[in-house]
C-alpha cells in the first residue's frame, strides 16, 4: 500500500489535494499553517464546492522559492 506520502503522489494525478494531504506533502505542516500561508498570499487555495484544495503546481512553486531563500541566507 506505501507510505502515507506515497498515497500522496498517487493522488496527485488529478492535480489537487486535500488540505491534509498538501499539509503532508509540504513536510507535516498544520492545515492551519497552509491557512496562514494563503491568507498572506504566499500560496494560493482553490474551493471546489465546499472543499478547500491545494494544487501541487503551486505548492511545488511555494516550497521551491522558500528554498532558495533559505540557501540564499546560507551563503
Amino acid at each position: 500500500m506505501g507510505t502515507y506520502r506515497e498515497r500522496i503522489v498517487d493522488r496527485q494525478q488529478a492535480g489537487a489535494l486535500s488540505r491534509k494531504d498538501a499539509a503532508a506533502y509540504c513536510g507535516g505542516v498544520s492545515t492551519r499553517q497552509l491557512d496562514k500561508w494563503a491568507a498572506a498570499g504566499l500560496i494560493q487555495r482553490c474551493k471546489l464546492g465546499s472543499k478547500t484544495v491545494y494544487l501541487r503546481a503551486e505548492l511545488d512553486r511555494f516550497l521551491q522559492s522558500r528554498l532558495q531563500k533559505v540557501e540564499a541566507n546560507d551563503e
